[in-house]
Order: structure tokens, then C-alpha cells, then sequence
């Protein structure tokens, strides 16, 4: 076969062409191989180029004349070529394919040093008895490009689902960045990853928090020593840029940075290239978020990405700060509400006891001063006792019940038992009771909030589940205090019981607010044969 352009391969060996029919042949061949937009190329067994068009020359970059008689590795990375020249010997010898001659994907290369994807297609034909390889090799750059796009795309729309996900479900700030390191260094090939903070009352200082991720903890162990005693101002370090220009910042090479903060500690343990991206709230800096790699990285779409997850943490700690100054108004409110009670049940012993005391010394000494004879008279005084004795009665049972002197002086125990036992009085139910033997004093705060739940908790019970019987018990177990109050009554109807575990209804909410402010929790479960609610609060020691 000819080694130049202008002759194509010929088809066959065995000279069953005429001399016009192969001339009409080659000339098909050429116009088809001229004309084609993909490269082609025709070599021998020992990987020599033999043919090749015009579209080879814009794809690789050489010319066809530098291409013609070298070896087909030349359009190879390096890496490439021993296997390829294996893979010819092996065939030639057993026959042997070393891969899907229809249609791979390598990387091809360019002239100019670049690799390229290219899609290659293998014939193989005889020519003078002697074995001719013909590839087809289109340029898939552009498609790969697409695809590795829309390969990024869906990674970066997955990062900020998780990292969404994840911070609705967190119940702190910290909890939902320790959740966004290892996505966000998964994603950037980051080995290292921490948070910074502004200090509180201070937007000029950064101190370093104790959030890390690493896969390399010993490796890393003295660089997060060396960055948890440095606090930054406004502009200096990674952090500190960052926090400045309420932007993103990429350091691709840190050893060329001469001002870099940590630069000596980076080197050591070989990290190439850091970013960080602040945490705004409402146009504030509220935290900084910097990671490093141990290989050079470029940007590329990262610093939009980092943008949208810097946005989106954002809300999360404003989420958590409106709930936070919620929880500290309600803990106002029920403050309130508890210290209102406790006057007005003052109120009520001190003032109306005193006067329905006096009214009844009063009814006495005019009960002794009428005559015995007078029956009509002294019959109307001694109901106005009995009427003043009642009141004075129902008034310093609702004083206790707005205020328990019990529960502040001797403790939970002996005032739930009180309350209970008058209880278990007005409303004919029977309330069993089952206290830790050992359980003694409590905070005052854990201890109102336990007898406010008991009192809720029974009146409902009195009110709705038409239940003649109910049981309470308090346990505490790992330092986790329950209090579990049953009843066997109708129960909650469906529709009202999907309400109460929206949290509705005042009493419900109160109760849920009351051990929220102590990190509680409040669960409710009904059916058919009753309610029980449990409340459980942790004890710290």
C-alpha cells in the first residue's frame, strides 16, 4: 500500500479486482476518507501508519506528512503505548482482542501535549497477505465536556440537597456545619475542613471553633493545634480575607502566598491549596468556613457553589437564633406566668384568707351574743360560719394550687402527694403513684415544671377521658429523670390527636414549651383504651 494520501488501501489481495474496478475503489475510499469529519488511519502490524486523512490533522494538530511512517503511539500518552504495542503482539500472534473493537473511548494526544477524548472504531483487512488495522477516531471533547457538566451539576444540586436536609434536622448551628465539612471536602477533594467564628460582641474578631473533619486526624494533629490557639482580625489569614470581602477566596497555591498565615504549618504536612467562604446572616459575617487540599485545585464553578452553601448555613443560623430568642421569650412568659401565680396565691391567703378569718371571729362573737331562744337567728349565723369556713377552705386550696408552698419548701415528692390526694377528692378518680424511693431533691425549675405537668395532665384526664382511674410515676435511669402519667379512658380522637401532636392546644404547648427550656422532651400516645403522656428531662450532674 502506498504511504501517502493521495492512494488509498487496497481492499483486496487476492486480484479479483480488475485494474478499473480497484481504480474506481480507491478512488470511492479517497473521496470517502477525504471528506470525512473523523479521523482515519490504516496501520500494519507493527503499529507504523500506513494511511491517514485530512480530519487526523485537525484533531491531533500534526500534519499528514509528520504523521505518515511513524509509529501510531504518537497519538498516545505515554501511558498508553506499552499497552497498545502489547496488545497488537498479542493479537497477532493468538487472535486475541484486548478490548470492544465496535466502539471505546481512549485519550488521545495532541500535538501540543494536551490529551483528547476521542471514540475509536477497529477494521481489520488483509493487504499482499499481510494484516492492516483501519481506526476510525471521532472527537468526543465536546460531548465528554457535556457529560463531566452534567456530571458536576448533579454533585453540586445532590451537596446542597444533603447540606439542606441535614441542616433542617440539625438542632444547632454547630451540629449542621459538622454535617456540611465531609460533604463539602468529599466534594472539593478538601482533606481538610473547619469553622471559624466571629466573636460574639466583636465584628472584627475570628476565633477558631473546635469543627473539623479530616480522614487524617494524626496526620493533621499539629496544624489543628497551631490553628485553635490563632484568633484572626478582620483581613488577615484565609479566614480573615474572606470574612472582609463577605466573599469567597481560593488560594490555589499557598507556597506562593508570602503573606500567608499558617504558611510553614501548611507546607509541612504538604497542603497545596485552601479556600474559605463566609456564613452571612442578614449581611453579616457570622462564621467562616476554610478547607484545604493536598493537591493543586482550580476554582472552576466552586466559588458559586461555596456561595449558595454559605447562603443556605446562613439561614440556618438564623433559623436557630429566632428560635432561640423564642425559647428565651417563652422562658419569660412562663417566669411570668409562675410569678404571677405565686402573688396572687399569696394574694389570696394573705388578704381574703385574713378577711374570711376576721368575718368568721366575727360570726362567732355574734353567734355567742344572741339568745339561745332566738333559734331563727342563730340558724341563719351558723350557715354564715359554715358558708365563711367553705370559702376560706376553697380559697387556701386554690392558693396552694397557684403556688404549693410544699413544692418550694419540702420538695416535689410531698407536694405531688398533696396535690393528688385532694385531687383524687374533688374529682372521685383513684391516682396511683409510684416515685422513685431515692429520688430526692431537684432543681426548682425541673420541679415546678413537673408538678405544672401533673396538674395539666390530671385535670384533662378529669376533663375528657372519662376515666375513673389514673397512675404516676416518676423513674430516673442514666441520668434521664420520666414522669409517665396513664389513664384507661376513651382516649384522643384521631382528628384531635394529629392537633395535640402539632403541639395544639395551650395546655399541650405549655406543657412542650415548660421542658423545652430544660432540653426535654414530651411525647403523647392514644388509643382506644387510654392516654399516656411521658415527659423526660435530662439531669445534668
Amino acid at each position: 500500500m502506498p504511504n501517502d494520501a493521495s492512494q488509498p488501501p487496497e481492499l483486496t489481495d487476492n486480484g479479483t479486482l480488475g485494474t478499473e474496478a480497484l481504480r474506481l475503489s480507491e478512488a470511492r475510499f479517497r473521496a470517502v476518507a477525504e471528506s470525512a469529519s473523523d479521523a482515519i488511519a490504516t496501520i500494519d502490524t507493527k503499529s507504523k501508519i500506513l494511511f491517514v486523512n485530512r480530519a487526523a490533522e485537525k484533531i491531533f494538530g500534526y500534519s499528514i506528512e509528520e504523521m505518515l511512517g511513524q509509529e501510531i503511539t504518537m497519538l498516545m500518552p505515554d501511558y498508553l503505548r506499552h499497552v497498545h504495542k502489547s496488545a497488537v503482539a498479542r493479537y497477532t500472534e493468538t487472535g486475541h482482542k484486548h478490548m470492544d473493537w465496535a466502539r471505546v473511548q481512549l485519550p488521545g494526544l495532541h500535538k501540543d501535549g494536551r490529551e483528547i477524548p476521542v471514540e475509536l472504531s477497529i477494521a481489520e483487512h488483509l493487504e499482499a497477505g499481510e494484516k492492516r488495522f483501519t481506526g476510525i477516531l471521532r472527537d468526543v471533547s465536546e460531548r465528554v465536556e457535556s457529560e463531566q457538566k452534567l456530571t458536576r451539576q448533579t454533585a453540586r444540586i445532590g451537596l446542597l440537597q444533603n447540606v439542606a436536609v441535614a441542616s433542617n434536622q440539625a438542632n444547632s448551628v454547630e451540629d449542621a456545619i459538622t454535617a456540611a465539612l465531609p460533604q463539602l471536602c468529599e466534594h472539593t477533594g478538601a482533606v481538610l475542613g473547619h469553622a471559624y467564628f466571629l466573636r460574639e460582641g466583636s465584628p472584627v474578631t475570628l476565633i477558631p471553633s473546635s469543627l473539623w473533619y479530616t480522614a487524617q486526624p494524626d496526620k493533621f494533629a499539629a496544624f489543628r493545634h497551631a490553628t485553635e490557639v490563632l484568633e484572626l482580625q478582620l483581613g488577615e489569614g484565609l479566614p480573615g480575607r474572606a470574612a472582609r470581602l463577605r466573599a469567597p477566596v481560593w488560594i490555589r497555591d499557598i507556597d506562593q502566598e508570602s503573606q500567608f498565615v499558617r504558611k510553614s504549618e501548611c507546607l509541612a504536612v504538604h497542603l497545596k491549596t485552601a479556600f474559605a467562604f463566609p456564613i452571612m446572616v442578614k449581611g453579616d459575617v457570622n462564621a467562616v468556613l476554610e478547607f484545604f487540599c493536598d493537591q493543586h485545585r482550580e476554582p472552576d464553578d466552586l466559588l458559586d457553589l461555596m456561595a449558595s452553601i454559605g447562603a443556605q448555613l446562613g439561614r440556618v443560623m438564623e433559623r436557630q437564633r429566632s428560635e432561640s430568642s423564642l425559647r428565651q421569650l417563652s422562658a419569660r412568659l412562663l417566669r411570668s406566668q409562675d410569678e404571677e401565680r405565686r402573688r396572687i396565691g399569696r394574694e389570696l391567703h394573705d388578704s381574703a384568707g385574713q378577711f374570711l378569718a376576721a368575718l368568721q371571729m366575727n360570726l362567732s362573737a355574734l353567734m355567742d351574743s344572741v339568745s339561745p331562744q332566738d333559734a331563727s337567728t342563730r340558724l341563719k349565723l351558723s350557715e354564715s360560719l359554715d358558708l365563711a369556713q367553705q370559702c376560706s377552705t376553697e380559697i387556701r386550696t386554690l392558693s396552694y394550687l397557684l403556688h404549693p408552698p410544699q413544692l418550694e419548701y419540702s420538695g416535689l415528692v410531698p407536694a405531688v402527694r398533696w396535690f393528688v390526694e385532694g385531687f383524687a377528692k374533688r374529682s372521685g378518680i383513684d391516682i396511683a403513684i409510684d416515685i422513685q424511693s431515692d429520688l430526692g431533691r431537684l432543681k426548682d425549675d425541673i420541679e415546678l415544671a413537673l408538678f405544672r405537668i401533673i396538674q395539666e395532665c390530671l385535670t384533662n384526664i378529669h376533663r375528657h377521658s372519662e376515666s375513673k382511674t389514673a397512675s404516676i410515676r416518676i423513674i430516673t435511669s442514666d441520668n434521664l429523670l420520666t414522669l409517665q402519667i396513664s389513664d384507661q379512658g376513651k382516649g384522643i380522637p384521631l382528628q384531635q390527636f394529629r392537633k395535640v401532636a402539632r403541639t395544639s392546644g395551650v395546655g399541650i404547648a405549655g406543657m412542650r414549651e415548660r421542658l423545652a427550656q430544660l432540653d426535654g422532651v414530651l411525647q403523647i400516645s392514644s388509643d382506644s383504651t387510654g392516654t399516656v403522656v411521658t415527659a423526660s428531662i435530662p439531669l445534668v450532674p
